[in-house]
């Protein structure tokens, strides 16, 4: 180690760059993320909307076209989990019942091989609901707010792909 002020000087300079630049990274998520998800799809799509373009669109329409493209990929996607989901909520009582057998053999298993009280079982039984249903309340508190951000998201991005891809295709004058 060199003793030198100017080599500590140095030093001190690289570590309040890396601090600084990890505390603009964590408050700049709001602002980072969208932008990282917006570039990405932005690499993706360039290469439709240039091939838009030879084809004689003009810049905003190819990437307005490649953009609702993506879209119906999206919506075809959520469709495809929407129709997961109602299946699932047609075999839900299937689910229970099951549920509900394997809750009870596990009550008289605890009776008959642990030697617990009926009594302390089912009071053990009352405590795990209450417990799950408290966290699940905790649960769908954090879904909604992570659906709205995600809400905000679905509007961000594609404006940020949008604008991107008007900026590296070049001239801003021929947007429409």
């Amino acid at each position: 180690m060199n003793g030198s002020p100017a080599y500590s000087d140095k030093i001190t300079k690289w570590l309040l760059v890396i601090v600084l630049g990890g505390l603009l990274l964590y408050w700049g998520k709001p602002l980072f993320i969208p932008l990282a998800f917006a570039l990405f799809i932005g690499f993706i799509l360039y290469p439709i909307c240039r091939k838009l373009e030879s084809k004689g669109l003009s810049k905003g329409l190819s990437i307005s076209l490649a953009l609702s493209l993506l879209l119906v990929l999206g919506a075809a996607l959520i469709s495809v989990l929407y129709l997961q989901l109602i299946g699932f909520t047609k075999d839900w009582p299937f689910v229970a019942g099951k549920l509900s057998a394997l809750i009870q053999t596990l009550k008289s298993y605890a009776v008959s091989q642990w030697g617990m009280d009926s009594g302390e079982v089912d009071q053990w039984s009352v405590d795990i609901t209450h417990s799950l249903a408290s966290r699940l309340f905790s649960f769908a508190e954090a879904a909604s707010v992570s659906f709205f951000v995600n809400v905000v998201m679905l509007v961000l991005i594609p404006f940020y792909v949008f604008l991107l891809l008007v900026i590296v295709t070049g001239d801003r004058k021929s947007v429409v």
